[in-house]
């Protein structure tokens, strides 16, 4: 059994009303969630095909995973991750840096248009 994963996105009350996306993976099995503005949409549970999970999984073991020190800037969401019981808040301008993060967030955004048939703003 894989660990659990978790990414927020942030933003729920982002100002040009993007909303916070919520991707949980469990071994194979995502769920996706949406949150603009306190109106949660829940996608719902999908399981991965293989190479799906191997491709998110591999990104996710092979990110660096660094807690931001930093003051944010004015509407820069912070992005939320969890994995082996450890949580980090990385603003997103801290991620851009990380061309390891870069990459997850970015497969993460493929997930999720994949799965939900939306196209999520994550930068």
């Amino acid at each position: 059994m894989k660990d659990i994963f978790e990414f927020s996105s942030g933003g729920t009350f982002h100002p040009e009303g993007f909303g916070s996306w919520f991707f949980r993976l469990e071994d194979r099995v995502v769920t996706i969630s949406h949150n603009i503005k306190g109106q949660i949409k829940n996608y719902g549970e999908f399981y991965l095909d293989e190479s799906d999970s191997d491709k998110i999984w591999n990104l996710i073991d092979n990110a660096n995973f660094k807690q931001s020190t930093r003051s944010g800037q004015p509407d820069e969401p912070k992005y939320l991750f969890a994995i082996k019981n450890q949580k980090m808040e990385i603003w997103s301008g801290d991620a851009r840096d990380d061309e390891k993060l870069v990459s997850l967030i970015d497969h993460l955004t493929v997930l999720i248009e994949k799965y939900t048939k939306k196209k999520p703003v994550l930068w």
